[in-house]
């Protein structure tokens, strides 16, 4: 098997296994990704970071893919694998949207900063959640069910999610879609009063699913951030 070959990964947890991928020698970034997808989506963008020299991992979610199916549909168990994850790389940069987002965003809170992580990518998502906009939203989907028990918890922690906010001093890029996005200026605005040393970035072409909709451009982001924090692999 080549570097440049998608290496199958698993990593074990009480209830089961988390698959994902792998491509490089060594994974500068963990990628997550939103509700109602898997870790393929990442691909054309893993496949854009090793031509720039960087390594990378992804997961597919509890729930998602070919991963364990367990679970009561609540943030703490996505938070718990992130961890997991987290605890067996060398300070990666963490990359989630949405589902993903939120899950390493409390994973940071859980195991703190430091050495831990070298910087956090939010894929248009923050914890600026209105309730009646983010149903309207998931509504229009198929791969997403509105009623999820998952979709109810995360509502619910809005308020916890707000102070992982509050917490972060690791460097913090939010990545907004042009279009079909949840998120609006409002919101946005209200992120940057918790997180005031955070960018913001808008991919005019991408929607909320920013990994699906725009990988190349995605790609680039991602190249910059990880030419600013990481050594090349």
């Amino acid at each position: 098997m080549t570097e440049s070959t998608f290496q199958s990964i698993q990593l074990d947890r009480p209830d089961g296994q988390l698959r994902g991928i792998a491509l490089g020698h060594q994974p500068d970034l963990l990628l997550l990704h939103a509700g109602g997808e898997h870790a393929g989506v990442f691909k054309p963008v893993m496949r854009g970071l090793l031509e720039a020299g960087f390594g990378s991992i992804a997961y597919d979610q509890r729930g998602h893919g070919h991963s364990l199916k367990t679970g009561d549909g609540s943030l703490p168990n996505f938070t718990h694998d992130a961890v997991a994850m987290l605890e067996q790389l060398d300070a990666p940069i963490a990359v989630g949207c949405s589902l993903g987002g939120f899950s390493l965003l409390s994973a940071i809170a859980r195991i703190g900063q430091g050495t831990s992580v070298e910087g956090l990518v939010l894929l248009d998502v923050t914890p600026e959640l209105h309730p009646p906009s983010v149903r309207g939203f998931l509504d229009g989907r198929d791969d997403v069910d509105v009623n999820a028990p998952i979709v109810d918890d995360i509502l619910s922690r809005a308020d916890d999610l707000r102070e992982n906010c509050r917490q972060l001093r690791l460097p913090v890029l939010l990545v907004r879609g042009g279009t079909d996005s949840p998120l609006t200026d409002a919101s946005v605005e209200r992120f940057l009063g918790y997180v005031p040393h955070a960018d913001v970035l808008t991919i005019p072409d991408a929607t909320h699913l920013v990994a699906q909709s725009a990988p190349q451009a995605l790609t680039e982001v991602l190249v910059d951030v990880a030419n600013t924090h990481k050594a090349h692999a």
